[in-house]
C-alpha cells in the first residue's frame, strides 16, 4: 500500500503545542490523492487546515490545495505561513531556501524569510472587498456572556481579503469582554446576494476583535469561530482582512503602511502571534497586505493510502 510522508507545525508561535496545528503531506504529484482521500485525510488529522503539496509545475514553484474539514478554501493564513516555514527551513529535505512562490487556488503566494527576524513574510494575493454592514441579530443574542455594553456598533462590517474568504466583524469594547465570549452553535447566514461574487459557498466566519492599542503599531486582541462550535487558534486570512479594514477605517491622506501585531488562541491556551502589513493606496483603497509569523516542527510521519 503506498505511504505518504507528512509533518505537524505549530503556526504563528515558536513554542510546541502552541500556536495552530497545520499537517503538511507531500502528496508526490497531482495525481497521487484524488480530492475525495484529501478530504478524508484531512478530516483524520482533524486540523483547522491541511496542505497538501506535490512537484513543482514551474521552476521555484509549490503547488498546494488547502482543506479545511469539509471543504477546500483557496487560500489561509496559516498554512502558508507553516508552509513557507517548512520549505523555507529545509524540512522538506531540501537545502534551506530565502524565498519560494506558493501556487494556491488564490494565485501565485511570494514568499521570503525575514532575515533580521527569521519570520516568515507572505505576500497575500489580496481581492480585497469592504461589503455592506449588515444587521445579524444572532451574532451577539448567541452570547450569553455579553451584554449590550460590550459592544461598540449595532451593523456588523463584512469583509473579503479574496473571494471565498469572507468575515463578519465583531467589535468589542474590552479585552475581558472577547475573553468572555463563546463558540457560536451555528454560523450567521448573510442575506441572498450581500457579497455578490465574493460569496463562492464558503459561507462567513466571526471575527471578534478588540484594539488594544493604536499607535505605530495597532495592537489588537482576537478570537475566530467557524463552523459550528468550532474555534480557531490563528486565522491569518481574517488577520489580513481585519487588518486592511482598520487601516482604511483609520483614514489618513495619501498612500501609507500601517503594522499590526494581532493576539489569537488565547483562551484555547494556543497562544497566537500575528503581524501583518497594509498598504493604502493613495485613493484609500487597500493595495499591498503582508503577513509574518514564525512556526516550529511538532512531528513527522507516514499514512497509508
Amino acid at each position: 500500500m503506498p505511504k505518504l510522508t507528512y509533518t505537524i507545525l505549530d503556526v504563528f508561535t515558536t513554542t510546541r503545542y502552541s500556536g495552530n496545528q497545520l499537517a503538511i503531506v507531500n502528496a508526490q504529484s497531482p495525481g497521487t490523492l484524488t480530492t475525495e482521500q484529501q478530504h478524508l485525510i484531512t478530516s483524520e488529522f482533524g486540523f483547522a487546515e491541511t496542505v497538501f503539496y506535490h512537484s513543482p509545475q514551474e521552476p521555484g514553484c509549490i503547488s498546494i490545495r488547502i482543506f479545511s474539514p469539509g471543504k477546500e478554501i483557496p487560500f489561509a493564513g496559516h498554512p502558508t505561513i507553516g508552509t513557507g516555514f517548512y520549505f523555507l527551513s529545509g524540512l522538506s529535505t531540501d537545502a534551506p531556501r530565502d524565498a519560494i512562490t506558493l501556487l494556491t487556488k488564490a494565485g501565485k503566494v511570494p514568499i521570503m524569510r525575514n532575515p533580521s527576524t527569521g519570520s516568515v513574510r507572505v505576500q497575500v494575493p489580496i481581492d480585497f472587498k469592504i461589503h455592506p454592514v449588515v444587521d445579524l441579530p444572532s451574532v451577539k443574542t448567541l452570547q450569553g456572556n455579553l451584554k449590550a455594553a460590550d459592544y461598540v456598533v449595532d451593523k456588523l462590517p463584512v469583509v473579503s481579503i479574496v473571494k471565498g474568504m469572507n468575515c463578519v466583524f465583531l467589535e468589542l469594547s474590552s479585552e475581558d469582554a472577547v475573553s468572555r465570549l463563546g463558540s457560536y452553535p451555528k454560523l450567521p447566514v448573510l442575506p441572498e446576494g450581500h457579497m455578490g461574487e465574493w460569496d463562492t459557498g464558503t459561507g462567513v466566519m466571526v471575527y471578534a476583535f478588540f484594539v488594544q492599542e493604536e499607535g505605530e503599531v495597532t495592537k489588537v486582541r482576537t478570537r475566530m469561530f467557524y463552523g459550528a462550535g468550532n474555534e480557531d487558534a490563528a486565522t491569518g486570512s481574517a488577520a489580513s482582512a481585519l487588518s486592511g479594514w482598520l487601516a482604511v477605517r483609520n483614514g489618513g491622506s495619501g498612500s501609507r503602511r500601517r503594522r499590526f501585531e494581532i493576539l489569537q488562541g488565547v483562551e484555547m491556551k494556543r497562544r497566537s502571534e500575528i503581524s501583518v502589513e497594509v498598504e493604502v493606496g493613495e485613493g484609500g483603497e487597500v493595495v499591498g497586505v503582508v503577513i509574518e509569523g514564525k512556526a516550529v516542527k511538532v512531528m513527522e510521519g507516514q499514512l497509508e493510502i
